[in-house]
């Protein structure tokens, strides 16, 4: 019997959904952008050349917009690697605090898959789109009402400056979602929207 994604986890993605258009719009003409083969003009070369392997680490904080009302710190490790020029998978582990309505805060840890793909490469600097999904424990229910466990989407923009051979300062803002996709019904179900704002490294270790 064929698996069948249960419809409360596409139904509690739906606020990220409503930014899918404009992620794909804004990848298309990064992609179209690169086409033009001089050298000096491309804006894809491969500043991170296929099986260049990272380790990144960035403190974020994200405030909270649309219906929500806490804020979320957190700190983050990560190791990656380019499958394509410019193109990579990575892996995050991250520590969170919420604070909360009322002086109350919840924590807990979160892991993620991303990919991130740069479009622009000039000299020393870059930009590139990331974007995927967490899973998130904690220790008391994020937002209040909902659960302890959450998952995570965001996506978003970011860029980074060369400091030396193999280390860059990087920095940006992301779409950030959390709910547990109604696992519970959309009463268990009260969601949270913010934009993820950090600043960090990237260090390529080949």
């Amino acid at each position: 019997m064929p698996y069948r994604v249960p419809s409360g986890i596409i139904d509690g993605m739906q606020p990220t959904l409503k930014f899918a258009p404009l992620f794909i719009v804004t990848l298309l003409t990064a992609q179209a952008l690169a086409v033009d083969s001089s050298d000096d003009l491309r804006l894809d070369r491969p500043t991170f050349p296929k099986g260049t392997t990272v380790v990144t680490s960035w403190a974020s904080i994200v405030p909270p917009i649309r219906y929500s009302d806490d804020w979320v710190t957190k700190a983050t490790v990560g190791v990656g690697y380019y499958f394509w020029n410019n193109h990579s998978l990575n892996i995050n582990a991250h520590g969170m605090v919420i604070d909360q309505e009322g002086g109350e805060s919840a924590e807990g840890t979160e892991l993620s898959i991303m990919g991130r793909y740069h479009f622009f490469n000039r000299d020393k600097l870059t930009v590139y789109l990331d974007g995927g999904i967490g899973y998130t424990w904690l220790d008391s229910p994020e937002p209040k009402g909902g659960t302890t466990y959450n998952f995570n989407p965001l996506v978003g923009l970011g860029a980074g400056y060369q400091l030396s051979d193999n280390v860059w300062l990087i920095g940006g803002a992301r779409y950030f979602h959390m709910s547990n996709a109604r696992q519970h019904g959309p009463d268990k179900n009260p969601g949270y929207d913010g934009v993820e704002c950090y600043v960090g490294v990237l260090v390529t270790l080949n």
